[in-house]
């Protein structure tokens, strides 16, 4: 009889987070789709603007990518003029600030933090010191592609929107190709998960955080710890309509 005792409370448990993991990856994927049928966002007007924008790339000790990023950057074809990039150094030990030093004649301009304080950090300071319209916020290990910046803000010329998520894709290549697949698989899900938050007008599970972008008027600085500013300042967005 005692060991029933722990039986059902056991199974219970088990259903019960059983039942939250099918409701992530089940449930609320269905839950989109229904409601999408029922409530379509407005259609977001689109076209060629060439607002003010800072580009702000986050990085620490990223000496092994950071050329190739910044050389992805120099690539972009949107109005010289009209783009500002900032590393966001956390301090970086390594070669990551004295090669992005190198790029200071092409408009690459350095924001090293005196001590490592964190990402959140790091992006603060760099937001007070930029000039851009448009904030757009990446990482030091991935590549745009040419028209990226052009095609983030073309939706700003919709006053009614406040933020926009890039498409984040998964390039398999190398040994890992199992770590890469399963990693190209869950993004595709959380896409999809965007894509079906955009239907209803929302993107509650948040940015990629190493491609979206807001209005410059609707950032607020965060504390140093927050560790998912992809996912808070897409909110904060939207809570302020």
């Amino acid at each position: 009889m005692e060991s029933y005792k722990f039986y059902y409370p056991a199974v219970l448990i088990f259903w019960l987070l059983f039942s939250i993991i099918l409701y992530i990856y089940i449930g609320y994927p269905c839950f989109l789709i229904l409601i999408a049928k029922f409530r379509k966002a407005k259609a977001i007007e689109k076209k060629e603007i060439f607002q003010k924008v800072s580009l702000i790339i986050s990085a620490y000790n990223e000496e092994k990518v950071i050329k190739e990023r910044i050389e992805n950057i120099l690539l972009l074809k949107y109005p010289k003029d009209k783009l500002e990039v900032i590393m966001a150094s956390d301090a970086s030990t390594d070669k990551t600030d004295e090669i992005a030093l190198r790029y200071k004649n092409k408009g690459i301009t350095l924001n090293r933090l005196p001590q490592r304080k964190g990402k959140m950090a790091a992006l603060n300071d760099c937001v007070n010191k930029s000039s851009g319209e448009i904030l757009i916020f990446s990482d030091a290990d991935i590549l745009f592609r040419e028209d990226d910046v052009e095609k983030l803000v073309r939706n700003f010329a919709d006053p009614s929107v406040g933020c926009v998520v890039g498409i984040k894709k998964i390039v398999t290549d190398g040994d890992d190709k199992t770590n890469s697949v399963s990693e190209g698989l869950y993004w595709k899900y959380e896409l999809f998960l965007k894509k079906m938050e955009s239907e209803i007008g929302s993107v509650v599970v948040g940015a990629s955080g190493c491609n979206f972008a807001i209005r410059r008027n609707l950032y607020v600085p965060l504390e140093e710890k927050t560790t998912a500013e992809d996912l808070v300042l897409p909110l904060l967005c939207i809570s302020r309509g």
